[in-house]
């Protein structure tokens, strides 16, 4: 059973290579090969991959961490001043303290941070002064994320009233979600499994498929060449696996928090770059596929009619 899992694994990783990066010679084989043995590839590395963003997720998302934070957001109700009244009318912050109210809370290495201010006079400048993950003002949420400061109008919510009172409900919901915790974590959990796969497969599989039908267009602009709509699509299963890779490693690694830095250049909508991504990756292996297995076949036939002269 050992050894039959470990041929599978090295299978697997045999493919993975041949395919991260076009393989003339390998890509051509695949023109011979039944679609089953590239979708079953391409199954499998959807898995892989959801399981490594699953795996993510459950270690950012762990129920200790999670109980915790439920524990810190019941302290600051506790904490919340009797006195203290917040309302949010058609766009306008007014409170009953004429000063800031700072919010802490401990986080899960035991450092106090401030997490928000509510200050009515203050400008968005005041949050790197604050130091604080967010800041509500007169007439805006300032919300600090990877260095990057996001603005929230307060028009873009209903009245809102905020006082001790109409807190308690939040800490009843808590009280009842800890409860019940663990059950419905693990439920949550199972969804997931099922859920991330599957959608993924079904959204990779549709852009991939866009991405096949732009490249066998531009492939049948040479007309001379025979190329089959359901080869490339077989071949881009192959062809995409450099670009999923980097799609998912960018989407658990956001470049911002990376490198720590402020991106000012507005960037072009996801689909768009990924299936740019994906065109120029299957295009090559398309191309590299067909070119080579074009090639192979006509040595073959002028070898043979050379053979069949002498």
């Amino acid at each position: 059973m050992i050894k039959l899992k470990m041929k599978k694994v090295k299978a697997f990783l045999h493919i993975f290579l041949n395919s991260l990066i076009p393989n003339a010679s390998y890509y051509r084989k695949i023109l011979n090969t039944r679609f089953f043995f590239s979708f079953k590839y391409f199954f499998f590395l959807i898995v892989l991959i959801s399981s490594i963003l699953i795996f993510n997720l459950l270690n950012k998302y762990s129920p200790p961490k999670i109980v915790y934070w439920f524990g810190q957001v019941n302290k600051i109700i506790d904490q919340f001043p009797s006195d203290l009244n917040i309302l949010i009318n058609n766009g306008f912050l007014t409170t009953t303290y004429n000063r800031p109210y700072f919010i802490w809370v401990n986080d899960n290495k035991n450092k106090l941070r401030l997490i928000l201010v509510i200050d009515e006079s203050a400008s968005f400048e005041k949050i790197n002064q604050y130091q604080s993950t967010a800041l509500l003002t007169k007439t805006d949420l300032f919300i600090k994320q990877n260095n990057l400061i996001k603005k929230i109008p307060l028009t873009s919510f209903e009245t809102i009233t905020i006082n001790k009172e109409s807190l308690k409900p939040l800490k009843e919901k808590i009280s009842f979600i800890n409860k019940f915790f663990y059950p419905l974590y693990f439920g949550i959990f199972i969804l997931i499994i099922i859920l991330i796969p599957l959608f993924s497969l079904i959204i990779n599989v549709f852009y991939i498929f866009i991405a096949s039908l732009i490249v066998f267009i531009l492939l049948k602009l040479k007309p001379e060449k025979k190329y089959h709509f359901k080869k490339v699509f077989q071949v881009s299963l192959h062809a995409s696996t450099f670009p999923l890779l980097v799609d998912y490693f960018v989407f658990n690694f956001p470049l911002a928090k990376l490198i720590k830095t402020n991106f000012h250049i507005k960037a072009l909508p996801f689909p768009l770059i990924f299936i740019f991504f994906l065109v120029v990756f299957i295009f090559i292996g398309a191309y590299e596929a067909y070119y080579n297995h074009n090639h192979h076949q006509d040595y073959s036939t002028n070898h043979r009619k050379k053979t069949h002269n002498h």
